[in-house]
């Protein structure tokens, strides 16, 4: 795996944070290589029509339906084994992988991955993988430990990939100016 660093941060009772830095554009020439991606997703998503637009949420969103997270990031399991011990594998499968564009004005209002409706399994953990952040003001992701105070706010930065529970309350800030764009996926447990 080409990382560059990785970092945990405990909050709360058991709860991480890991921080894994790749190189720049190790996702990108991973989509090239498995032929999942043929254009930047700025082309994907500026041609697509899958603009979601209500009160909590502003972003353009489309999901990779036939790419694998563990396909592109082959260390994965390695890191869940490391930091999350107490996840068992054959219970959680990996969801959809989506990619997600912010333009100016675009922003995530504080919310519970875990709590999505719709979804037939529970959210258990959060990838978000940055992909680009240009001539980014804004767009930061904040996360709030017990739902209380800002206790981190992490700046977009291509390459580097973020990994916590998803019941922890977070949100994306407004973009300010530029374009902030990821990857964003989900460890799920399978409903028996």
């Amino acid at each position: 795996m080409r990382f560059l660093n990785i970092e945990s941060i405990q909050y709360e009772s058991r709860k991480n944070l890991v921080i894994v830095d790749f190189e720049e554009n190790y996702l990108m020439d991973e989509l090239k290589r498995e032929r999942k991606l043929n254009s930047s997703p700025a082309q994907i998503l500026d041609n697509d029509q899958s603009v979601i637009n209500v009160n909590e949420r502003s972003a353009r969103s489309m999901v990779l339906k036939d790419v694998q997270l563990t396909n592109l990031f082959p260390d994965v399991q390695l890191i869940l084994c490391t930091y999350w011990t107490e996840i068992d594998q054959g219970e959680h499968q990996f969801s959809a992988v989506n990619l997600v564009k912010y333009l100016k004005n675009d922003f995530y209002r504080p919310h519970y991955d875990s709590k999505f409706e719709g979804n037939a399994n529970l959210r258990v953990l959060t990838f978000v993988y940055f992909f680009t952040a240009k001539n980014l003001q804004g767009g930061n992701l904040l996360i709030y430990p017990q739902g209380e105070k800002i206790a981190f706010s992490i700046k977009p930065k291509p390459g580097r990939m973020l990994i916590f529970p998803s019941d922890t309350l977070h949100e994306v800030e407004e973009v300010l100016l530029g374009e902030r764009e990821s990857l964003v996926c989900w460890l799920e447990r399978k409903k028996k």
